[in-house]
């Protein structure tokens, strides 16, 4: 077996569901009403936040094995991997259009500060929490030496706390903590959550763009032709010109607000009672959703921009309500969707620190894609374990009861190499 094969995730992924479930039924930590009382589209989705997130930790520990092996941070060669990775991103993206524009767009006057007030509520605290392993993770890398002056190492610090904000590019370039070089391993999913807060950003102006017919139609144009100019300025953006922080962000926001907010956004159009009906009811509905996910993933590269639009076809049927025969809306896969975030923000610092302890003992290199894999596989567990306490512990005190359910999620829980 190498190390990019696909068994490991068939093999491990079963065992996580299970041991989190076992963990649930053992423990009751959770309390079951939380991923139990959705309504139907909501419990897809919920069940394919978790799905997505746990994916992103596989894409992440093939991405560790080389970093260990290579001292090199790049995507994995591996397309499966990749996919799990990328396309995960992508659809974490239209899941935060879908939900979002589908709220604020019904809304005869939305309360943008308390939206933003709800969304910091949300996000905020497991990020601090998930800063902490990371800063802890660098100074185990660092040997507890202070290899920077104290003035520099609070300004980086203040950049990672204000998610990259704001120019992404620049920060995740010129911010690495305490001269380490494993900020960006140990946290840089970070910049999913960047472009979550500029899409918050950007609702108040588009629901008022939209909100007139006169308006959107005469702001489409403008839309194509600025996502035609960042999909082909964001596959040039090493060339002389390009290069500045500020055109970096508006490239990269634009390339993912076309391939994935926009959409997830468009998504909320088509869920008439026909189109629902069809998702839920037909098994010809979960075969579409079964068959273009398999052939997106093995067709097509990971890598690249315009073709993630076909995301829209199986993830307007999940968001329709459609669970792919009822795999999405099991329990134990909702409650996967439930501690997604707490997953998604903490397993990169558990992931990339747990190993560097374990690589000093044994060294990755020298590990066989058997061992490696059940090492991770290990990881994977603890990172579960943690993701459970994070949600129950830190992420649910700061719901409100009557959001718990049916509350956007952040939906970018899962972020690729």
């Amino acid at each position: 077996m190498s190390i990019d094969s696909p068994l490991p995730y068939f093999v491990i992924m079963p065992l996580f569901i299970a041991s989190l479930w076992l963990l649930q039924t053992r423990t009751r930590l959770l309390d079951s009403a939380a991923f139990t009382g959705a309504a139907r589209a909501h419990r897809s989705l919920e069940g394919l936040r978790g799905v997505l997130a746990s994916a992103v930790f596989f894409h992440h520990a093939l991405i560790y094995y080389y970093f260990h092996t290579t001292d090199k941070w790049s995507p994995p060669a591996s397309r499966f991997y990749g996919h799990l990775g990328y396309t995960s991103v992508a659809l974490f993206f239209l899941l935060s259009g879908f939900l979002f524009w589908g709220k604020l767009r019904h809304a005869p006057a939305p309360e943008w500060g308390a939206f933003l007030k709800q969304r910091v509520r949300r996000i905020v605290p497991v990020h601090l929490f998930a800063f902490s392993l990371a800063l802890l993770v660098v100074a185990v890398h660092s040997r507890f030496e202070l290899r920077e002056g104290l003035g520099t190492l609070l300004r980086k610090c203040v950049q990672w706390l204000l998610f990259g904000l704001p120019f992404i590019a620049q920060m995740l370039r010129d911010a690495d903590i305490n001269a380490a070089g494993v900020t960006v391993p140990a946290y840089g999913n970070i910049w999913t959550l960047h472009f979550e807060w500029v899409f918050y950003l950007v609702l108040p102006g588009l629901v008022w763009l939209t909100a007139s017919w006169r308006r959107a139609a005469g702001f489409l144009p403008v839309l194509g032709l600025v996502a035609l100019s960042a999909l082909y300025l964001v596959d040039h953006a090493k060339e002389p010109g390009l290069r500045s922080a500020a055109s970096l962000e508006v490239c990269a926001f634009a390339a993912v607000f076309v391939v994935g907010f926009l959409p997830g956004m468009a998504s909320t159009y088509v869920l008439g009672e026909r189109f629902v009906n069809f998702a839920r009811r037909r098994p010809l509905a979960d075969l579409i959703v079964i068959a273009s996910l398999a052939l997106f993933v093995g067709l097509l590269p990971a890598n690249g921009y315009p073709h993630y639009l076909l995301l829209i076809v199986p993830f307007a049927l999940i968001a329709a309500g459609n669970d792919v025969f009822g795999l999405l809306s099991a329990r134990p896969i909702m409650l996967l969707g439930r501690i997604s975030y707490s997953l998604y923000m903490l397993h990169c610092a558990v992931t990339f620190g747990l190993l560097e302890q374990v690589g000093a003992h044994v060294p990755i290199a020298s590990m066989s894609p058997a061992l490696y894999w059940t090492v991770a596989g290990a990881i994977g567990l603890a990172c579960l374990a943690l993701s459970m306490l994070s949600y129950r512990f830190i992420e649910y005190p700061w719901l409100s009861a009557s959001s718990r359910v049916v509350s956007p999620e952040p939906a970018t829980s899962a972020t690729p190499g």
